[in-house]
C-alpha cells in the first residue's frame, strides 16, 4: 500500500510499508537535472553537484559520509539524469534513523569545500574520458545531442573537460541552493516501518530544511531531425536510429511502452530479438528503448553488428517497424503481450529502491501515482488499432533519425 504525506515545508513523502521484511529503502528525488542547467559555462554541474554530495556536509568530513552508513553494512548511492537528481540509501531495519540523517545531511547540507571539488574534477573528466572510449555508450548522447541540438536536452550528462575544469565552489553551492529545496523534492520510503513512525522521524528535520520554489524549466522547444555517419576507433558498426515519442504526461505513453516491448524489449519473444538474432542471426546485442520525460519522449532501436552486415541489419529492422505500422496485431497475439508487460510490471515491484525512486519522480511531475489497478486497467484497454496507429505516429522507418560509428580505414 502506497501513502502520501506532504509536510508544511512543501517536502512530499512517499510511504511503502512492507511488513515483516529486515530491508529498509529511503530515496530522495530532486526535480533537477541536466536540462536545468543555463548555459554551456554550466553543462556537467548537475551530475558535478551529485559527486560533491558525498564530499563534506555541515557536520561529516568527506570520509564520515562514505562511511557513516557503509560500516553497519548499508549502502549510499546517487545517479542524475535529464531532469533527476536521486540520492538513494539501502540498509537493515535498526539503521533507519541513520539511513535518514545521512541522506538529508548529504542532500539539503553538503558544503562543497574547495580540496574535495578540485580531486573531484579529475574524477569526473577521468569518467568522460572513459565514456568517450565507449562507442556503445557514447552514440545514445551523441544521438541526443544532434536530435536536441541547442536545448539543454541536448547536452551530455557529464559535462566537457573544460566546462568540469572551470567549476568552482560558489557556482555549485549557488545551483544547489536554487534547487536543492524542500518544494522541489520528494522523499520515498519502504520498510518496515509504519507510516506514523516515518513521518515522526521526517518531523525532527523539517524547521531546517531550505525551502523555495526553484526556477522553471525551460519548455520542450523541439528537436531536429538528422542522417549521420562518423568513423571511430572501434571494431565493429554501431547504430541508433530513433526519434521524438510522446512524454511522461500523454496517454498515449502506455500503447507507446506496450508497442516498444513487443519490438525489442528485454523479453526473449521480441521481434527485433526473435527475427534478428535469433533467426538470422547477425547481430549479438539489439534492444528497442522509450524514455518518456516530462514534456517529450525519446524513442531508439540500438545494435551493434559486424561492419559487413551492418546495412542488411539495418533493412531487417526497418522491415519490422514496417510489419508494425501495417499489420494489426490478432487478438490472441495482443492478449500474450498485454499478460507479459503485466508480469513485467508486476516483477518490477519487487526492486523496491527502484520503485520508490519511480514513485517520488511520479509526485515530482504530475503530484499523484497511479495505482497498479489503474496501470492494469489502461493496458487492458489496449487495443490493437491503437497499436496501429501509435506504431505510424511514432516508429515509421521514414521519421527517424539515423547515427552511424562505423570503422575507421
Amino acid at each position: 500500500m502506497i501513502h502520501i504525506h506532504r509536510f508544511a515545508n512543501g517536502l512530499q513523502l512517499v510511504h511503502q510499508r512492507i511488513k515483516h521484511t529486515q530491508v529498509g529503502h529511503w530515496a530522495l528525488v530532486g526535480n533537477v537535472g541536466t536540462r536545468d542547467e543555463k548555459n554551456d559555462a554550466e553543462n556537467g554541474l548537475a551530475h558535478f553537484t551529485e559527486h560533491l554530495l558525498f564530499k563534506g556536509t555541515q557536520k561529516r568530513s568527506a570520509h564520515k559520509v562514505n562511511t557513516y552508513l557503509d560500516e553497519v553494512g548499508g549502502e549510499v548511492n546517487a545517479y542524475t539524469t535529464k531532469e533527476k537528481l536521486c540520492l538513494y540509501a539501502s540498509f537493515i531495519d535498526p539503521h533507519t534513523r541513520k539511513a535518514l540523517d545521512l541522506l538529508l545531511d548529504q542532500y539539503f547540507f553538503s558544503t562543497f569545500p574547495t580540496k574535495e571539488l578540485e580531486k573531484e574534477k579529475s574524477v569526473v573528466i577521468d569518467e568522460i574520458h572513459l565514456y568517450q572510449d565507449s562507442p556503445d555508450e557514447q552514440i545514445f548522447d551523441v544521438f541526443e545531442e544532434k536530435l536536441f541540438m541547442g536545448t539543454s536536452l541536448g547536452t551530455n550528462i557529464l559535462g566537457t573537460e573544460k566546462s568540469v575544469s572551470h567549476f568552482h565552489s560558489d557556482m555549485v553551492a549557488s545551483f544547489h541552493r536554487q534547487y536543492f529545496t524542500a518544494e522541489n523534492s520528494v522523499l520515498a520510503y519502504s520498510g518496515n516501518w509504519p507510516l506514523s513512525k516515518v513521518i515522526a522521524a521526517i518531523e525532527k528535520y523539517v524547521e531546517y530544511m531550505p525551502t523555495g520554489a526553484a526556477p522553471k524549466r525551460k519548455p520542450f522547444q523541439g528537436a531536429t531531425p538528422f542522417q549521420l555517419e562518423e568513423a571511430k576507433n572501434c571494431q565493429q558498426v554501431y547504430k541508433n536510429l530513433g526519434g521524438l515519442a510522446f512524454s511522461a504526461s500523454e496517454p498515449s505513453r502506455i500503447p507507446m511502452l506496450l508497442l516498444t516491448a513487443i519490438l525489442g524489449g528485454d523479453n526473449a519473444n521480441s521481434r527485433l530479438n526473435l527475427n534478428i538474432r535469433e533467426k538470422v542471426g547477425l547481430v549479438y546485442q539489439i534492444e528497442a528503448q522509450y524514455n518518456p520525460m516530462t514534456d517529450v519522449g525519446l524513442f531508439n532501436i540500438f545494435f551493434s553488428s559486424d561492419p559487413k552486415y551492418a546495412h542488411k541489419i539495418e533493412g531487417l529492422i526497418d522491415k519490422e517497424l514496417m510489419k508494425l505500422c501495417t499489420k494489426a496485431l490478432s487478438s490472441g497475439e495482443l492478449h500474450r503481450f498485454k499478460t507479459q508487460f503485466k508480469s513485467k510490471v508486476l516483477m518490477g515491484e519487487e526492486s523496491r529502491q527502484g520503485l520508490i525512486a519511480a514513485l517520488a519522480k511520479n509526485m515530482l511531475d504530475f503530484g499523484r501515482i497511479d495505482s497498479l489497478e489503474e496501470v492494469f486497467k489502461a493496458i487492458d484497454s489496449i487495443t490493437s488499432a491503437d497499436l496501429l496507429a501509435c506504431a505510424n505516429e511514432q516508429i515509421h522507418p521514414d521519421r527517424l533519425s539515423r547515427l552511424t560509428y562505423y570503422p575507421e580505414s
